[in-house]
């Protein structure tokens, strides 16, 4: 599938992490996930999944020993 990002005007491809680090999202940011292909529903299911998980970053109170 094809994948873009969206924040405001800014779009990138979405397969590639250094041009989805363009965007400079910040937590509260809203962003804009287009996906287009064969499997477009699972991979868009998948990538709002990680959204929704706040991509996995560790919380500013969490102790780095116990962090994965």
């Amino acid at each position: 599938s094809d994948v873009e990002i969206a924040l405001g005007d800014h779009v990138v491809n979405g397969k590639s992490i250094m041009r989805i680090l363009t965007l400079a999202a910040a937590k509260g940011d809203e962003i804009t996930l287009e996906v287009e292909g064969p499997d477009e529903e699972k991979t868009l299911d998948v990538l709002g999944d990680i959204v929704l998980r706040g991509f996995e970053e560790k919380k500013e109170d969490q102790d780095p020993q116990y962090s994965c």
